[in-house]
């Protein structure tokens, strides 16, 4: 059994018991001092190829798994039927997948929903959406905008109007509804109209001269 003392717990080195199993060794109540407190108790493993693995639980309550080289979580190998095979939930806090360095974080399935309550937001230096399916990309909406200055989502920016509005909070959108209201204009009539205007010039010029 331990010894309790009335030291500070970094300074309690009596009530730590160590134990070693060849390649296995158990640490609990280590009172040195980590990053969140002292050690509750470690299990630390070292394989013959220089690997490490750790597990333990830190006075400050949180509990860490670290492992030199892959670390793999599988379940669901008997289960039947749908529902979770590996549920991760936090009641409070964050939930954070970082992959460091060249690393990608890869989410694979038949299936993937992505579901938030509130707000999704996607930021990255380039965005690609790769779809073989006929069914393409749907958005139901009410409303989609894009502050996109070029490209061909973005109607008639080359045109008269688009570049009058460029660089401006007015968008194509709105560019494209009022030019919508504008009614067609009947080519046919101008063309007749310009060759009767070309005679009546033609008349003219032809009377000067004579």
């Amino acid at each position: 059994m331990p010894h309790e003392t009335k030291q500070s717990p970094s300074q309690d080195y009596e009530a730590r018991q160590y134990e070693s199993f060849g390649r296995l060794r158990i640490d609990s109540g280590n009172p040195e001092l980590g990053n969140d407190g002292a050690t509750v108790y470690a299990l630390v493993a070292d394989g013959k190829s220089g690997n490490t693995s750790y597990l333990g639980m830190s006075e400050g309550g949180q509990y860490h798994i670290f492992n030199d080289q892959c670390f793999n979580i599988v379940a669901g190998v008997k289960k039947k039927g749908t529902g979770a095979g590996v549920n991760i939930a936090a009641n409070h806090g964050d939930i954070c997948i970082t992959c460091q360095s060249n690393g990608t974080v890869k989410i694979s399935g038949q299936n993937i929903t992505i579901d938030a309550e509130k707000h999704l937001q996607f930021k990255a230096d380039t965005c690609q959406f790769d779809v073989t399916s006929q069914s393409g990309i749907q958005f139901n909406t009410p409303r989609m905008n894009t502050n996109a200055k070029r490209g061909n989502l973005v109607r008639n920016v080359d045109s008269f109007m688009g570049v009058c509005f460029a660089n401006t909070k007015v968008g194509m959108d709105e560019v494209s509804s009022v030019l919508a209201q504008v009614p067609e204009i009947d080519v046919s009539e101008l063309q007749a109209g310009a060759e009767q205007a070309a005679q009546s010039l033609r008349g003219i010029i032809g009377g000067f001269n004579a």
